[in-house]
């Protein structure tokens, strides 16, 4: 539960980098994130492990909540019951966090390339631009020398 926790909080944190045009903590969330996601792949890894040496080597793994219901003590089948539904929570509340985190994502990344799709239009003299029926049609713009403009001094 702590790692999906951190996941969560760092997620969160890079997210709103991203959405505040802060590269350089970008990229410092970016590896925080992959480390927690390599523990929780290693510890997928494990319980998989952990879950296969309880059954035959011919019978499919059991999964954690068939598990607890064959523990004998009542109180320790609630505990880990509970146990369980947290996890589920968290990791809905992952899935969810994620999903955003992509849209974000997407969204950014839709922005960046408009504006070079802006710059590289801005410096091309001919425009050319496939039309509904397949055809290219081409546009002469004007364009002041390079030497003079914004993008030349850029």
């Amino acid at each position: 539960l702590i790692l999906y926790q951190q996941y969560i909080e760092v997620l969160q944190k890079e997210q709103e980098c991203i959405v505040r045009l802060k590269s350089d903590r970008v990229e410092e969330y970016t590896e925080k994130r992959q480390v927690i996601t390599d523990n929780l792949t290693a510890l997928k890894e494990r319980r998989l492990e952990l879950t296969a040496s309880l059954t035959d080597d011919d019978e499919e793994p059991l999964r954690l909540s068939e598990i607890v219901e064959i523990v004998d003590q009542p109180n320790d089948r609630q505990r880990l019951r509970g146990l369980i539904e947290r996890i589920k929570g968290a990791i809905q509340t992952v899935e969810r966090v994620t999903s955003e985190f992509t849209q974000v994502l997407q969204f950014s990344l839709g922005m960046v390339n408009g504006e070079i799709s802006l710059l590289w239009s801005a410096s091309q003299s001919v425009n050319r631009v496939y039309n509904a029926f397949g055809s290219v049609q081409e546009a002469v713009e004007p364009s002041a020398p390079r030497a003079g403009s914004l993008l030349g001094r850029a």
